[in-house]
């Protein structure tokens, strides 16, 4: 009997259809920054999308935050080794940080 589909890798497979669902780009840039980061920025600073050259990231604290701006030169040269196409870095609290400092703050 004759195969109706030819069998192929599934890493081949997903790759296909993370982009036909317009996936593909998000799994790229948190790669590329966790690459660029390192584990323990990526671990309290997530990449959640690119805008345009941006990079778009956010922190788990306020100290992680201002950490990451102030690298901002170093990682831009890493996110482009990695792979990924931008010249800039944003960087805001996460809605649970943001909370927690708007707590204290009262």
């Amino acid at each position: 009997m004759k195969e109706r589909y030819p069998s192929r890798p599934l890493g081949e497979v997903l790759d296909g259809y993370l982009q036909k669902a317009g996936l593909d780009g998000a799994l790229n840039h948190r790669a590329a920054w966790e690459k660029a980061a390192g584990d323990m920025i990526a671990g309290h600073v997530v990449s959640t999308a690119v805008r345009g050259w941006t990079l778009q990231l956010q922190a788990e604290s306020p100290m992680w935050m201002k950490q990451v701006q102030s690298m901002e030169a170093q990682l831009i040269p890493r996110l482009q080794a990695a792979g990924l196409h931008v010249t800039h870095i944003t960087v805001r609290l996460s809605d649970e940080a943001a909370k927690r400092v708007e707590k204290k703050h009262r």
